[in-house]
């Protein structure tokens, strides 16, 4: 469990007093019931992470409770492996561009139960590529949400927490 401090998120100390469970996926019912509760109760909505990794995409649905502690509601991983869809002109070849679309479009999908607040994230490959700007409004358009593209000093901070 991770408590929320300011806006970095700090590895609880003792594992031993977790107050629940992480949930990594959840019935339709109990989300609903979550959902009600988190607005009588005005807690802080969900977070959906996307991290459009070089090789693999890895989204992160999580949420504070009252005391600033992070709980998993959904985690998915797909292995994308953009970085090898570089041509020799530095782009991201059409094929890569669409598998991208598809794996976030399902992540949004994954997500969207929870109705969070989405952050998506692209890394090295993204930032290297000749045709981001291309790649990144095809994101946008086939899914409504838009990519913000982190230096490698932001990617490393991110890595570390």
């Amino acid at each position: 469990m991770k408590k929320l401090s300011g806006t970095i998120w700090e590895e609880k100390a003792d594992q031993s007093q977790k107050e629940s469970p992480n949930h990594y996926s959840l019935r339709k019912r109990d989300i609903k019931k979550t959902e009600k509760a988190r607005q009588r109760s005005g807690e802080l909505p969900a977070i959906a992470a996307i991290d459009m990794g070089t090789n693999s995409f890895h989204l992160l649905v999580a949420q504070a409770d009252s005391k600033g502690y992070l709980h998993t509601l959904d985690a998915h991983k797909e292995t994308v492996r953009l970085g090898e869809g570089i041509n020799s002109e530095g782009e991201i070849s059409e094929d890569k561009i669409e598998l991208a679309v598809a794996a976030i479009k399902r992540m949004k999908e994954i997500a969207k139960q929870h109705k969070p607040i989405y952050r998506v994230i692209a890394t090295q490959a993204t930032r290297a590529s000749q045709n981001y700007e291309k790649f990144l409004e095809k994101i946008e358009q086939s899914t409504g949400l838009r990519v913000e593209i982190i230096d490698g000093l932001e990617e490393a901070r991110l890595t570390y927490i």
